[in-house]
Order: C-alpha cells, then structure tokens, then sequence
C-alpha cells in the first residue's frame, strides 16, 4: 500500500456518504415504492406468461445476482492491480444512476424493457456495494470497523429516509412513475461528496497475469487454503443462508403489506420512514456492542431478532401486526448488515481487500440467488405469500447455527500472520 497520510474524518464521512446515496435505490426501487409498482402495474393481472407477479420481480434478482457472482471476482482482481476501486466505484454507480432513471420511461404492460432495467440497475449498484466495502480496511483500525461500518450503515438508513421522502410526494401527488427517475437523481448527487474526497490508498501491482487468471486463478488459490481461513470461510457459509433470508424479506416486504395486509401506498411508505429510523438506531447501537462484545455476538443478536420479526410477520393480520414486525426487522436489518461487514474486513489480510470484499460479495449474491429463488418458486407452487414468507425462517435459522462456528479471535489472527491462529 503507498505511504499516505491517516484517514481523515473527512474522508471517512466521504465513505459513509456512498451508503446514503446507494440506500435511495434498495428502499425505494427494490423494497418500498417500485417493487410494487412492478407487480401492480407494470405486470397486468396476477401472472405474466404463467407465472406468478412474484416469481418475475425475483426472477430479476436472481438474474442480476448471477451476473455479479461471475463478474465480482474478475472486477475485484482488477480493482486490486490497477488500484482502481474509486474509478470503478463511479462506472457502476454511473451505470446504476442511467438504468434507474430508465425505469420512469416504462409503463403498463412493458414487462420485458422495466425487467431489463431492473437488472442492469440491480447489477451496478451490487458491484458498487463489494467496492464501496474494500475501502473499509483502508480507513480503519480492525478494532474500529465495526464503528465506522455501522455509521456508514446508519447514516444510510437517513439516506433512504430521505429517498422515502421525495418518493412520498411523488406517490402523493400522483406521480408514482416519475419515482425512480428522482431516485436516480438523488443517488446521483448524494454520492458525489464520496468521489471527490474518498482517495484510492491502494498502489497498482505489476502482473503479467490476465485479470480474469487473477480473478478465478486467485479464488481457486484461496479454496485451496481454506483450512488457514477457516472463519472466513464459515462465516460465508453463514451468510449464504441467513442472508438470502434477509432478501426475501427485503424484496417482498411492501408487497406483502399492501397485498396480504392492505395497506395503502401511504401508509406503506410512512410504515417504512419509520423502519428506516429504526434500522438506522439499529445500525448505530449495534456498533457499539461490536465494540465491546464482538461483531459475532451482535450478529448472532440481531439473527434471533429477524426470527422473531418473520414470525410476527407470518402471524399479522392488522396494519398494527406487521408495523411490529417492520420495526423489529428494521433494527435487525441495520445490525446484520454492518456487522457482517465489519466481520469480514476484521478477516482481511492487507493487500487483499479486493479478493476478500469479491468473496464478501460473492457470498451474499450467492444468498440472494438462494432466497429470491427459494421464494419465487415457493409463489410459483403455492401461490401463498404467508406461507414463502415463513420459509424465510429456515434460512435465517440455518445462519445463525453456523454462525455459532466462527471464532473471530482465530479469524484476525489468521489474518495478521497470514497463518491460522493455534486453537484456543
């Protein structure tokens, strides 16, 4: 790494910003406004082609989540050698910015262009998450990354706030199609104070290697070691399942509210204001138990809060019901979230950021194919939304006994020696 100056506050604030400007698109084009608007509007009736409105808004999840399985490791092979996360960082949030704002161009019955949009813009703003998140151990000590990614999780939540804001007076003054066009707007001029004062700290590495040799190549050398990065390794397992429990609840919750609850648009987005501050404490107050208690407790703490809001989720009848639930999974939302980060960049050797955040992303892109699928084949046999919701349980469930494997002491020592740490 070149010799820079420390991080300043500024420029980890800058780093924070990306999570405030990124959240705009997962709360109001995947969760809360247009995912509904797709299935209600875009998509006529309750099935296109003979399958369930559901199936398709996960199908496309899963096909953007796919693509960036494939693509996240070779990005992060070149983001490592060329020391360009910052300009490939600004490239996919460029490319996410022009695909949502496309999504204001389609109307009822445009399935296949809105679909396209979705994944292209789903596609780019998921390879700005893994590269936003290899910063992380650039600007902090490793006892400090579970603060500084929880103010960045925690000032995100504001930003959705923000987003929910705009998209409340758009859907109010009926304006609905003209959301994600001011989502994109916002995202836009929320991340520019992250491009113009974030640095790129890492310095290029000479390779004659190919990139993509380097990416897969690299992956399979890692596999190959994976006895030396055991945590790693289980913690990914880890979030492959609990993880893929979280998507599910995050793409079809609004969905779930107007559908099986409903609710109104209105109300939707005011109940998910409100959740929006409740992930945004979540994400704050957890910190400081990674702080003090460990990423790993906390997020074991904050898995056994997403069980008790999917059951409350499963049992609510009433608009009081499922605000419950929405307040729960909100804290819970904001605490797996910046602990999991945090978890991994306390599992990363320098130098190694880019590799480690690409098997970070490939994980949790691999959990999204899981849950999204799991649900949307559940809407395809049942058509029973309480049910596939339920099903949401077995995942977050499954994480958390794996979890339960990691040794974080082990997981740091491995990677400040570069060697697996003696049993405790």
């Amino acid at each position: 790494m070149s010799q820079r100056p420390a991080p300043s506050v500024r420029e980890k604030l800058a780093w924070c910003l990306f999570d405030f400007a990124n959240s705009s698109y997962t709360t109001v084009i995947l969760t809360v406004v247009y995912a509904r608007y797709f299935v209600g509007v875009i998509i006529e009736g309750d099935q296109w082609h003979g399958l369930h409105e559901d199936t398709w808004w996960a199908a496309a999840g899963v096909i953007s989540n796919l693509v960036v399985i494939f693509s996240a490791p070779i990005i992060g092979a070149l983001a490592d050698r060329v020391a360009g996360k910052k300009r490939y960082l600004l490239f996919s949030t460029i490319a996410c910015v022009v695909a949502t704002a496309s999504l204001s161009l389609w109307g009822a019955g445009m399935v296949i262009p809105a679909l396209v949009c979705v994944i292209l813009a789903t596609t780019a703003f998921s390879t700005g998450e893994n590269l936003i998140a290899g910063f992380l151990p650039e600007l902090a000590k490793p006892d400090e990354m579970g603060r500084l990614s929880a103010y960045g999780w925690t000032i995100g939540y504001f930003g959705g706030l923000g987003a929910l804001g705009v998209a409340l007076f758009l859907v109010e003054s009926d304006n609905t199609a003209l959301v994600p066009a001011a989502t994109a707007a916002f995202f836009a001029l929320a991340a520019l104070p992250t491009f113009v004062f974030l640095s790129e700290r890492a310095s290029p590495v000479a390779s004659r290697v190919r990139p993509f040799e380097a990416a897969f190549g690299g992956l399979r050398k890692t596999w190959r070691e994976r006895r030396r990065w055991r945590d790693l390794f289980t913690f990914l397992g880890a979030i492959l399942l609990f993880q893929g429990g979280v998507y599910i609840v995050v793409s079809f919750a609004a969905i779930y509210a107007e559908q099986e609850i409903g609710m109104a648009d209105t109300d939707i987005i005011l109940m998910f204001i409100a959740l929006q501050v409740a992930a945004a404490l979540g994400a704050y107050a957890f910190g400081f138990i990674q702080d003090h208690g460990g990423s790993r407790r906390a997020l074991l703490l904050s898995l056994a809060v997403w069980i008790a809001a999917v059951l409350l989720a499963w049992q609510a009848f009433t608009a009081n019901g499922i605000w419950v639930a929405g307040m729960l999974a909100g804290v819970a939302m904001g605490s797996s979230q910046s602990a999991s980060r945090a978890l991994v960049g306390m599992f990363c050797p320098p130098g190694r950021e880019g590799e480690w955040f690409g098997l970070w992303g490939l994980a949790t892109k691999a959990s999204a194919v899981l849950g999204l699928a799991w649900y949307g084949i559940l809407m395809a046999l049942t058509d029973d939304r309480r049910f596939a919701i339920l099903m949401a349980l077995p995942l977050f469930v499954g994480g958390l006994v794996v979890l339960a494997f990691v040794n974080p002491e082990r997981g740091r020592a491995a990677a400040a020696n570069g060697i697996t740490a003696a049993e405790p």
